[in-house]
């Protein structure tokens, strides 16, 4: 395995550029009021649940949880983060050069964090991601081919488990949702942003003009996308492997519910369990709220509902998860983001050399 070549200056320039980049990423006054929308969203819905059923049932359930059960849980969520992490060294090796898959973990972690605390579209986790490979010296082209190959597993890990989830959804509840359409508007969208991509990448020097290839940076947008697309297009095998990774996350998500089901002496199907996540995580993508804040709960609780599951035990189990997918990550997620920015050490040779 050769030696990884030394970045050059300007690289090292372009991370702390990226760094800057995502410190100034706050929330706006916009952001504020859809995060308060949120935040009342979600009372709205553990009320109307609490109402609808029983408040001595709920208290129950929520103070029974095994404790041990809970910790199940927890590994099933840790899981999620070194599959992720496993994608992106198993995209790193076949592009570049391998990365220790415990280096790579954390950044799963504060990814997390960088999405949920800075909402801004998938932007300030991009460039995170972009940032902390640069940290462990990985090119920029090479980064980038990274994260297009686990973006494009992604969405198609997505899309296979949104139309299993709605159509058991349709099957069970009868009729095409609302979801369903929202669904398939949404998903419409990303195909058209997919062609578009492809459609500048492969085809600008006809279209375009000088004065949009003047734009800064967009020379170099334009290569580092070419260059990437050429390699998932010429690699299937690998992007089918990042899909079923990706894929992987989500059975673990709904074994994490599964589990936490369990846990509170209701116990579900799996199936179930799958469905209501990954219905839930549709309705806080198709939701303009930041985390997905009641829009999420509001999903989970509902498509629980639909399959018999009692509002009680869908709310208990819901609040549980969401503590376990969300916000304890939040916590390790600050402090891996604030040492992945703080100025790398120098090395006694760099000290050398001054």
């Amino acid at each position: 395995m050769h030696k990884p070549p030394p970045r050059p200056d300007h690289q090292n320039k372009t991370a702390h550029s990226d760094a800057r980049d995502i410190k100034h990423l706050s929330l706006s006054g916009p952001r504020v009021a859809l995060l308060i929308v949120g935040v009342l969203t979600l009372a709205t819905v553990v009320i109307v649940v609490i109402n609808l059923g029983e408040i001595s049932a709920f208290a129950t359930q929520m103070s029974q949880a095994k404790p041990s059960w809970l910790v199940l849980a927890a590994v099933s969520q840790i899981a999620t983060y070194f599959c992720i992490a496993f994608v992106w060294r198993r995209v790193l090796i076949r592009i570049y050069q391998d990365r220790s898959l415990f280096s790579l973990f954390p950044l799963a972690i504060a990814k997390l964090f960088a999405d949920q605390a800075l909402p801004s579209g998938g932007v300030s986790g991009a460039l995170f991601f972009f940032h902390a490979l640069g940290r462990r010296d990985v090119p920029r082209q090479q980064a980038f081919a990274t994260f297009i190959f686990t973006t494009v597993g992604f969405f198609a890990a997505f899309l296979t488990a949104t139309i299993v989830s709605l159509i058991s959804l349709s099957v069970v509840g009868g009729g095409v949702t609302a979801l369903s359409i929202g669904a398939g508007v949404f998903f419409l969208i990303i195909i058209l942003l997919v062609m578009l991509v492809t459609a500048i990448t492969y085809f600008h020097p006809l279209f375009m003009r000088d004065w949009f290839l003047r734009i800064p940076g967009m020379r170099e947008a334009i290569k580092l996308s070419s260059t990437a697309i050429t390699q998932v297009v010429s690699d299937p095998g690998l992007l089918a492997e990042a899909a079923a990774l990706q894929f992987l996350v989500r059975v673990l998500d709904g074994l994490t519910l599964y589990i936490i089901f369990i846990a509170i002496g209701q116990p579900a199907a799996f199936g179930v369990c799958f469905v209501g996540v990954v219905i839930a995580s549709l309705t806080a993508t198709l939701g303009p709220i930041p985390m997905g804040l009641g829009t999420f709960e509001a999903g989970m609780v509902a498509a629980l509902a639909v399959f018999g599951v009692p509002v009680e035990a869908a709310l208990t189990a819901t609040l549980l998860y969401r503590g376990l997918s969300l916000w304890l990550p939040l916590v390790p997620g600050f402090f891996i983001i604030q040492r992945e920015f703080l100025p790398s050490r120098p090395t006694p040779a760099a000290l050398r050399d001054r």
